[in-house]
C-alpha cells in the first residue's frame, strides 16, 4: 500500500454514490436526501448540522459561513482554502502536505499520505490509487473481508477517522456519538472524563485463553488480558493492543461481552 499512486476521482461507490453527487446544491440545509445527503452533513470545523456552504473543489467539504470567517454566501463557485492552495490534509494524521492524496470514489473528498491510509485494512488498491476504509462496512469487513456487502447499503461515517458502518444496531460500535444521518463520532474518540470511575481503563485477571490468573499482558483498549505464552509472542516494549482491538473491532449494541465496566 505504500506504493498508492493519486488519481482523479474515478469510479462509482457501489451504494450508488456516482457522479450525480457531484452536482449537488451549494447549500445544504439540515439532513437532505438524495444527491446532497452523499456530501457532507456536517459542519468540518464545529462537527455540526445547519446551513452548510458546500466546496465545490476536490474535498467535497461542507461549512458554517461563521466558521471560515464569512458574513454571507459568496457569490459564484465556493472554493475552501485548502482547495485554493492544493495543500491538503491527511485525514488520518491531520498533517497538511503537498504529497497526499485523494480517494478514488467521486463524492469522498478525503485525502491521506499513503502510509497513514494503508493502516487501515479495509482500504482497496485501484488502478489509479486507492478506495478509502470510510466506502466499507468496518464490522462486515472483519467479519468476512471478501463479502461483496462490505461496500454496499447505506454507510454512516466517522467525521474525524476512516471510519464507516452500516447504519443499523449490528453494525454500529456501541458508544458511538450520532452528529447526522450519515456522520458520526466513532468510540475511537471518546474522551474519558477525570474523576470518573466509570470512565477508567480496567483490565480483567484472567487470560482470556487459559482462563487462569497470574502474569499478564493486558491491552491497553480493551478489558482483554492475556499470558505472553498463551499468545506466543515476545514480550512487547511499550504500548500493545490485542489483534481484535488492531482490527479496530469494538462491541456492538445487544452483543454479550466478556466485560462490563
Amino acid at each position: 500500500m505504500s506504493g498508492l499512486e493519486d488519481g482523479q476521482p474515478a469510479g462509482r461507490e457501489e451504494a450508488g454514490q456516482g457522479e450525480a453527487g457531484l452536482s449537488a446544491s451549494r447549500k445544504l440545509t439540515g439532513e437532505k436526501g438524495g444527491a446532497a445527503s452523499l456530501k457532507e452533513n456536517v459542519c468540518q470545523v464545529c462537527e455540526k448540522t445547519g446551513e452548510l456552504l458546500l466546496c465545490e473543489g476536490q474535498c467535497c467539504g461542507a461549512f458554517h459561513l461563521q466558521c471560515i470567517g464569512l458574513a454571507e454566501t459568496p457569490q459564484g463557485r465556493f472554493i475552501c482554502n485548502e482547495c485554493t492552495t492544493g495543500i491538503h490534509t491527511c485525514f488520518v494524521c491531520k498533517k497538511p502536505g503537498p504529497d497526499v492524496k485523494r480517494c478514488l470514489i467521486p463524492v469522498c473528498g478525503k485525502f491521506y499520505h499513503g502510509e497513514c491510509v494503508a493502516r487501515h485494512t479495509p482500504t482497496a488498491p485501484q488502478s489509479r490509487g486507492f478506495r478509502c476504509s470510510l466506502h466499507v462496512c468496518l464490522s462486515c469487513f472483519i467479519a468476512n473481508p471478501a463479502n461483496p456487502s462490505v461496500s454496499k447499503g447505506r454507510l454512516t461515517r466517522c467525521v474525524r477517522c476512516p471510519v464507516a458502518y452500516h447504519a443499523n444496531d449490528f453494525c454500529m460500535a456501541a458508544g458511538s456519538v450520532i452528529l447526522a444521518n450519515n456522520s458520526f463520532l466513532c468510540p475511537n474518540h471518546f474522551a474519558p472524563r477525570k474523576g470518573c470511575r466509570n470512565h477508567e481503563h480496567v483490565n480483567v485477571s484472567w487470560c482470556f485463553v487459559c482462563s487462569e490468573g497470574g502474569s499478564l499482558l493486558c491491552c491497553e483498549s480493551c478489558p482483554a488480558a492475556f499470558h505472553r505464552e498463551c499468545l506466543n509472542i515476545d514480550m512487547p516494549e511499550g504500548s500493545w493492543f490485542c489483534n481484535d482491538c488492531r482490527a479496530g473491532k469494538k462491541p456492538h449494541y445487544k452483543e454479550v461481552v466478556w466485560v462490563k465496566v
